[in-house]
């Protein structure tokens, strides 16, 4: 999972594309600071020689979206933000969509086990041949052509559910106050979530909704990239 940070300054974006750090800490523990990772990486950003500090912006794109937003909303150094195609649950949220309280507490154990085990427990996180795997003939991710490139190493920590699954991701809209731009489609994994986050901020929220354009659609269909890039450069460009 990745984010931008970027600097605006007139008709100019400097871009970082910033990977999270590795979901491993030196002694094998999972490391779950995705919101510690973003704040790193806009202090390093707004300490650059080649950077307006007052001009620095966040993108976020799918689960993304919500430490970008946890992490801007404590960054008085991002003027903007963008949310692409936002997943944002909440730990109710999050039991529905995983099959139930009983379902979402099996997966929270199974987390809680691979978390205390000497070693990381490590998965596959697509196939479209190994039952075993997380995401099991998943459209998208299973394919050669979109999701799965050879630079995706295609794994998933046990470890990782339980943070996940009672992850916030709408908490941070009642500290949000950063100008936001949220780009998103009906037809998306979860418009609810975003729907929510928009309702509860108290941040200006400038709202793009897309017809008939799936999850997939904003990760590499030609057209709905370029909707969203050209309306998220049009976003960080509105410097007051």
């Amino acid at each position: 999972m990745s984010f931008l940070l970027f600097s605006f300054e007139s008709e100019r974006i400097s871009r970082r594309l910033i990977n999270f750090c590795r979901a491993l800490n030196q002694n094998g523990a999972p490391r779950h600071k995705k919101t510690a990772d973003i704040k790193a990486a806009v202090r390093f950003l707004a300490a650059l020689s080649d950077v307006d500090d007052k001009r620095v912006g966040g993108l976020g794109i799918c689960a993304s979206s919500g430490y970008m937003a946890s992490a801007v909303a404590d960054c008085d150094e991002v003027a903007k933000l963008a949310l692409v195609a936002p997943w944002l649950h909440t730990p109710t949220m999050a039991e529905e969509i995983y099959g139930g309280p009983e379902s979402t507490a099996k997966l929270i154990t199974a987390g809680r086990a691979a978390e205390g085990a000497d070693d990381p427990h490590i998965v596959t996180a697509a196939s479209s041949d190994d039952e075993n795997a997380l995401m099991y003939q998943a459209p998208y991710y299973t394919e050669t052509d979109r999701g799965l490139i050879e630079t995706y190493d295609n794994l998933f920590n046990v470890a990782s559910w339980e943070p996940w699954l009672t992850y916030d991701a709408l908490a941070s809209a009642d500290r949000l106050q950063t100008p936001t731009l949220l780009i998103c489609s009906d037809a998306a994994a979860l418009p609810a979530g975003a729907r929510m986050f928009v309702d509860r901020t108290r941040a200006p929220v400038e709202e793009i909704w897309l017809d008939d354009v799936n999850q997939f659609d904003f990760y590499d269909r030609s057209d709905v990239v370029k909707i969203a890039a050209d309306a998220s450069a049009k976003h960080f460009g509105k410097v007051s």
